[in-house]
């Protein structure tokens, strides 16, 4: 579910680290941001109303929208469009983009929906605490096994196990794509803290990605009891591509340790390395090349 906590807080830091740094780059992420709450969503649907302040409750994963609309709501909407109206220029490229035209980025696959298991699925209470599980929960003990389709991609992709953690509690693992090693997880639960719940649950990101070719995971527990929610796929370059009446930007993102290739079509194409300083700009078509971890912002 998304909701305008989330989105203002995101166009809200967005915003600081522009005023901070000077990026352009972190503007024109701000704008594709704040594009959510003028229908640039799943949904394809306005989240925010101009006439009247009111901003819906949230948008749910099937693309419906909650159009309940309480006071957390209308009062993050209020303060994205008072932060929009300091900032003119993000402002008018936000109202703009009205739509995703194309999307390519995190998919999640349960670990319920193992192809072949050793382990016991069963359905935990949906609230730990402090996070949700997002459906039921794949427990491996030591010496269970589970296997995963991922579907094709014909791009790399890193996997992120999403794991819950008792205090103190150790467990270990393997992940292999075929007879390609992923990486091991060797996981310690944290202390509690000052967390009103013991435990937590985490992504971690294995140490190989998983090969364009390569569309299945096979995860080995040699350690301990591992409890699973699911998979996070990232693919190593990610794609959002928003539209609406006369204007298109598209952001382009690398997850990779090395330079990528990759085609962006035509416009202005402006491209920026991981800590957002621009490295060059030009007006054309085809490919760029992009900074380890660096993004590229094409405006048409």
């Amino acid at each position: 579910m998304q909701i305008a906590y989330g989105a203002d807080s995101r166009v809200q830091s967005l915003l600081a680290v522009t005023d901070a740094t000077g990026s352009e780059g972190f503007e024109q992420l701000a704008a594709m941001q704040a594009a959510w709450f003028f229908g640039a969503n799943h949904a394809g649907q306005r989240m925010y109303d101009p006439a009247t302040g009111v901003t819906y409750d949230g948008l749910q994963p099937d693309g419906t929208v909650n159009r309940n609309s309480g006071a957390e709501s209308t009062i993050h909407g209020l303060l994205t469009a008072i932060a929009l109206d300091a900032h003119p220029d993000v402002r008018d490229q936000a109202v703009a983009l009205t739509q995703v035209t194309d999307r390519e980025g995190l998919a999640w696959v349960e670990a319920e929906d193992a192809v072949s298991t050793t382990g016991e699925i069963d359905t935990p209470e949906s609230w730990t605490g402090e996070s949700s599980w997002s459906g039921d929960r794949l427990t491996l003990s030591r010496g269970d096994s589970a296997v995963f389709d991922l579907g094709e991609s014909g791009a790399a992709r890193w996997i992120e196990p999403v794991i819950w953690s008792e205090v103190r509690e150790r467990t270990a693992s393997t992940w292999r794509a075929n007879r390609t090693p992923l990486g091991s997880l060797q996981l310690t639960g944290p202390a509690q803290g000052i967390s009103p719940t013991p435990g937590a649950m985490h992504p971690h990101t294995l140490t190989r990605a998983l090969a364009a070719t390569q569309d299945r995971v096979r995860v080995e527990v040699t350690r301990g009891d591992l409890q699973l929610d699911g998979l996070l796929v990232r693919p190593i370059v990610s794609r959002l591509d928003l539209g609406g009446d006369g204007a298109g930007m598209l952001l382009v993102h690398s997850a990779a340790r090395t330079p990528q290739r990759v085609t962006v079509g035509s416009g202005e194409v402006s491209v920026y390395d991981a800590r957002g300083r621009e490295v060059r700009v030009r007006q054309g078509s085809g490919t760029v090349t992009l900074p380890a971890g660096g993004f590229a912002i094409v405006e048409r």
